[in-house]
């Protein structure tokens, strides 16, 4: 949490007036940001009650990229509930598919379906983040 803080900090320092903007975006809903800990409802309900206060105490703009199948052990309800708690702290949510595959090794169908799939627990998403893709490897694999 120490890390985003500062990424906040340095970022705000930056902004002189309304002609610059600063995104910020947290990756991987419902754990946030590659926390390899267990899938418990306690656990990711406390974590992110922690990380959304000064989101929500400074109202600052973000949005959370959610991995629906990262979690599977939350169940809908409890994946709902995460969800829930980002949108009461003011974040967007977006899609970063349903399990975080890698499109540089995966076939581009069952990519295409785990986007689609990734869409279900959201509410209009605007925003897809892709996860791991880097196009030099792609292109490697895949010449034209």
């Amino acid at each position: 949490m120490k890390r985003i803080l500062l990424l906040v900090g340095v970022a705000m320092m930056g902004l002189s007036g309304a002609e610059r903007q600063v995104a910020i975006t947290i990756d991987d809903l419902p754990l946030g940001g590659g926390d390899p800990g267990p899938c418990e409802l306690a656990r990711i309900k406390a974590l992110t009650a922690r990380l959304l206060t000064p989101f929500r105490e400074q109202k600052i703009p973000l949005i959370g990229f959610v991995n629906a199948g990262r979690c599977e052990g939350l169940g809908e309800s409890g994946l709902s509930q995460i969800l829930r708690m980002w949108r009461e702290a003011g974040a967007e949510l977006g899609n970063h598919t349903y399990t975080h595959p890698d499109l540089n090794h995966v076939p581009l169908d069952r990519y295409e379906a785990d986007v689609i799939k990734g869409e279900q627990m959201l509410t209009n998403p605007h925003w897809f983040r892709h996860p791991r893709f880097r196009l030099a490897e792609w292109l490697r694999l895949h010449p034209l």
